[in-house]
């Protein structure tokens, strides 16, 4: 009876799919397996035994390919498809998972089936495509907050360092009719042009600033100077020039200097001078330069001639 009911429960198993026939070459037998458990029972003798096997043993995890493997990728911050974008900007900060920028929509839509407890966001992809509107569940934020782009960081320091126009007021030889009226240059004779000097006028200057884990560090410099000197005559200087002291004699400038060829109306030759900076910064691995130009207020310079006096002896 005994072998007759396990037969009976060996022929349930087999029309239910669960029970896999195996021969060895002692007897024939039937085994059922369900997961880790292995029951095996010999057709003839009706005896049964239980196999577990152990989790993580021999033939539970795959062996891996062969071959040398390879050396991680690091994925970018900040990716649309495979190529990399500034994880921030005027249109919000980026969402891989989305793959664009996103920010709080205000006003929001006027959704009729608005979804519950959610805040619209405004996504727009790189490039100024067509924006779409993604809803999030408050408490929820929309993205992981990327690392500043260190560009974006650069710029803000450029910001605080509250770089200013050249000034030449009380520079310039012969000065300005704004310094003083009654000043006055000639024809032919040198004119000393030179700057103010202060680090935020002439540089060099120097800011490190973090935000959010990056750091940068940006230097700040003007490369040349370029004098509008009126009449269209411009001219360049590597230097912020030297300021001219009476016991410098009638010589030229040492690096910035030149010498009117015309007399001038009244009001004298407008004057300006524009300072073309370059900011060089660094980090977060990166590195990049800002230029910028920065021009001073128009001055008046008058330009007379010199008159030979005969004297009679």
């Amino acid at each position: 009876m005994r072998l007759i009911a396990r037969l009976v429960v060996l022929l349930a198993l087999v029309l239910a799919g669960l029970v896999v026939s195996t021969s060895t070459a002692q007897a024939a037998q039937s085994c059922t397996v369900r997961g880790p458990v292995t029951v095996c029972c010999d057709l003839e003798s009706g005896e049964c035994h239980t196999v577990i096997s152990k989790p993580g043993g021999p033939g539970t995890t795959p062996s891996p390919p062969p071959g040398k493997p390879g050396k991680p990728v690091k994925p970018p911050p900040c990716s649309f498809g495979k190529q990399e974008v500034p994880c921030s900007g005027g249109s919000g900060t980026w969402s891989n998972a989305n793959q664009c920028y996103m920010r709080v929509e205000d006003p929001p839509p006027a959704y009729l089936n608005a979804p519950p407890d959610s805040t619209a966001y405004l996504c727009t992809p790189p490039g100024g495509g067509a924006a779409r509107t993604v809803w999030v569940r408050n408490g929820a934020p929309p993205v992981a907050p990327p690392p500043p782009d260190p560009a974006v960081v650069a710029q803000m320091i450029v910001k605080s360092m509250q770089l200013t126009a050249p000034e030449f007021t009380d520079t310039f030889a012969p000065r300005p009719v704004e310094a003083n009226p009654a000043s006055m240059g000639a024809v032919g004779l040198p004119v000393w042009m030179a700057v103010a000097r202060s680090p935020r006028t002439t540089g060099p200057l120097a800011v490190t600033a973090s935000l959010g884990g990056t750091t940068v560090t940006a230097t700040a410099a003007p490369t040349s100077y370029d004098w509008h000197l009126g009449g269209g005559v411009t001219h360049r200087c590597a230097t912020a020039g030297t300021v001219f002291h009476v016991g410098d004699g009638v010589v030229m400038s040492p690096d910035c200097g030149v010498r009117y060829l015309k007399v001038s109306s009244h009001a004298g030759y407008p004057v300006t001078v524009t300072a073309h900076w370059v900011v060089t910064w660094t980090g977060a691995g990166a590195t990049g330069q800002i230029p910028l130009d920065l021009t001073s207020p128009v001055r008046h310079v008058r330009i007379g001639e010199l008159q030979a006096v005969g004297v009679s002896g």
